[in-house]
Parts: C-alpha cells; structure tokens; sequence
C-alpha cells in the first residue's frame, strides 16, 4: 500500500525543472548585476573617492565581466530589465577599458635620425633574492635610461658590480633600506640632478643631454593606497608630481612605479595635461606588470611610462619579472625635431646653483661631478 502511495506521488516534471533553473540563473545574474551597477554609480558619482573605490576601480578590467555572463541570461530568459541593465554595465565596461587598449595612435612623421632613446622602468622588490637573472635581462634589454625603485644598498651594489653598471655609467640613486630607494641609471651626462621630498619619499628630477638637446626625466615611487591614511598621501603626491610636471617646459618623461593603473582618478588627470602613456599610446592600455603570482589578485598594470607632446613612443613591452612583483616596462621613444627648444646656455657650462621647483627649493648638480653621488 506505502509503495502504491510512493509510486503515485508527482514527479517534477521537465518543464517545471527548467522553470527553476531559470528562476535560478535569473536571480543569480540580478544579485552580480546588483552590486556591479552600485560600483559603477560609485564611480560615477564619487571617482576614486576613497580608499575602498580606489582599490575597486584599479580591476575595472576584470570585474565588470560578470555583466556579459548576466547579459546572456538575460537574453536567454528574455527579461528585458535585467538585459537593459547588464547592457548598459557592458557600455561603461568598454568605456572605461578600451581606449588605449586595442588601436595605437598615428605615429608622427619622424626624421629619420631623431635623437632617441630605449628607457625602462623596474620595481626591483627589496627583498628579491633573484638579483642575478634580474640583472642580467635588464643588461640584454641594451638600455639608454633606467629608473629603479626599491632601492636598497644591497641592490645599488649588485647594479655597480654588473654588466648593465658598465654600460650606464651615469648614476643618481638614493638607496634606503626600505622600499622607497630610487634611483637613476643612464649612458648619456646628466646635466642636472635634484632630489624632491614627496610626502616623505624621493622624488629624482634629472636632465640629461639627448644629442645636444635636453629630456628632463622624473623617476618616482609613490605610497601604495591600500589604506585610508596612505590613500590621502598618494592623492597629495599625484598631485604633487601632475603639478611638477606641469612646470616643466621641454621634453619630459616619466618613470616609475605609481602604484596607479590607467582606471585610476589621478592617473586621469596625469595624462590629461601634457602627459600620455607610453602603453596606451601603442595600443597595450590592457599590458599588466603586478603582481606576478606574488598576490592572489589579478594581474593589472602600476608601473608606467609617460611622456609629453615633444616625444614620440615607437613601442613599449615588459620584461620578465625575475622574482619582483612587477615586472619592468621598456620603451624605445623619440625626440621629435623642433620640439624641444635649447636652453639659453650651453648644456655643459652649467655650475652647481639654487633652483626652485614649484615650491621646493633642491641642490642642482653640475653634470660633470661624480656620477655616485
């Protein structure tokens, strides 16, 4: 009798199995769609605000792409709401991560022996024991221009005692045994060298004489904004550096690890001014430098090449990164003829003075001193 009542009780059928499924999928689609779209407003409304949003919106390319999975379920189920809302996620998506990403820009007519120049930018990681196979790839990139962050003396020692500290004979660093050491390597005389406190960390501002002709170079390593306090202070020293570039009437580029990809507020307004990036430039606004398997995010791009309107960049690519978080970023660029005026005295005449950068007042040193300072 039980068996008889067992066998006769309703099955779920086939079409009621699919409505759950639906039901299912429709709700899981609307609880992604839900929190992307309070993202979004966000940084609509208040970009890069405060810590939280900037930590968020660094992953604009990857966390919006839940809403192309939600647009099909909605396509899928027809509901129109939900469509219209994935959809217009998707619009900002592509918005947001495109430009720069897939076309380069027109390179300029170049002459065809324009002064030019392979740079790069390298976070060494302090406590990278890999210091060999580092730099033994940056000594076959064949640079002209090297900026090195993090610093420490033991690794100013390893860069002196190699190949690539034979090559790049001109040095300005300051080595700490923290993670903000800098410094500058390069083939050709720096004509002047000046060292900017930037919220308690060194900036390096540096000319150098390209073929008779000035490039003015900004090496710096900002606070990661990975708390609240140290959010406020990275907003002063982007600032503080758009506001130094600004000043600056010549070629300029600027290297380093900004701890900024291209989706953060004061990037924006960085490359808004004279400013541009060397990767969105060429269409690899999507290339990434961290954190190389050391952080369990993913992968997106801090480390950056910028430079102004008098330079032209003829490709950008990055290295492997050698045990570091990030991997270094080479660029070959070009100084374009007839933008970059001459100064009024000879580049090699100028003597150890005073100068004023914005409102810091630093020591510049004649280019023909010691190279290790």
């Amino acid at each position: 009798m039980e068996q008889a009542s067992r066998s006769s009780a309703p099955l779920s059928s086939p079409t009621t199995q699919r409505s759950h499924l639906s039901t299912a999928a429709v709700v899981l689609a609307w609880s992604t769609v839900a929190p992307l779209a309070t993202i979004a407003g966000a940084r609509l409304v208040a970009h890069d605000a405060a810590f939280p949003l900037i930590a968020i919106n660094s992953f604009t390319p990857w966390i919006y792409l839940p809403a192309w999975g939600a647009l099909a379920v909605a396509l899928t189920h027809r509901q129109r709401a939900l469509a219209v809302a994935a959809a217009a996620l998707i619009a900002l998506h592509l918005a947001w991560s495109l430009p720069g990403a897939v076309v380069a820009a027109p390179l300029a007519r170049e002459p065809q022996r324009a002064p030019s120049l392979r740079v790069a930018t390298a976070n060494l990681l302090a406590s990278n024991t890999s210091t060999d196979a580092t730099v033994r790839a940056l000594a076959e990139a064949q640079l002209d221009l090297l900026v090195v962050e993090e610093l420490t003396p033991g690794w100013a020692a390893a860069l002196d005692a190699s190949a690539l500290g034979d090559d790049l004979t001109t040095r300005f660093v300051v080595p700490r045994d923290d993670c903000f050491g800098i410094g500058i390597y390069t083939r050709h005389p720096l004509l002047t060298r000046a060292t900017i406190d930037l919220e308690g960390v060194p900036l390096l501002h540096a000319t150098l004489e390209l073929h008779g002709r000035p490039l003015t170079v900004f090496a710096v390593h900002t606070l990661p904004p990975r708390t609240m306090a140290y959010a406020r202070i990275w907003d002063r020293q982007m600032a503080r550096l758009a506001q130094l570039v600004a000043q600056e009437r010549g070629a300029v580029v600027v290297l380093g690890d900004l701890n900024a990809t291209a989706q953060a507020r004061n990037y924006q307004r960085l490359v808004a001014g004279r400013l541009r990036g060397a990767h969105e430039d060429r269409g690899r606004g999507l290339a990434t430098t961290w954190p190389n398997g050391t952080f369990p995010a993913p992968p997106i791009r801090l480390d950056h090449v910028l430079v102004s309107p008098e330079l032209a960049v003829r490709s950008v690519r990055e290295l492997l990164a050698n045990g570091s978080d990030h991997a270094p970023v080479v660029a070959d660029i070009a100084l374009l003829r007839g933008r970059a005026a001459l100064p009024s005295e000879p580049l090699r005449t100028q003597v150890e003075r005073t100068q004023h950068i914005g409102d810091d007042v630093v020591s510049v040193l004649d280019a023909d001193r010691e190279a290790h300072q």
